[in-house]
């Protein structure tokens, strides 16, 4: 997969994943969730945000985003 440089404005963070001794990336989370949901990766596969040393599972960030997601939902 070829680096695309991100220009200042845009927001949507990039990870890097884990398949076996190689790393992957740079892609989005939505692409990750694709892998995820084609079993091609496992929620417990490690990811790290670009420019990041940190590595976590994607389930992890999934679920981090997901709340950050009903944050800004209005109450039903």
């Amino acid at each position: 997969m070829p680096y695309v440089r991100r220009m200042a404005s845009q927001r949507t963070p990039l990870y890097h994943y884990r398949v076996k001794d190689k790393i992957v990336g740079p892609i989005c989370l939505t692409d990750l969730h694709a892998l995820l949901v084609s079993k091609k990766i496992l929620p417990d596969t490690m990811i790290r945000e670009e420019h990041s040393q940190c590595w976590m599972p994607l389930a992890t960030e999934l679920r981090r985003q997901e709340r950050r997601l009903h944050a800004f939902l209005p109450p039903s």
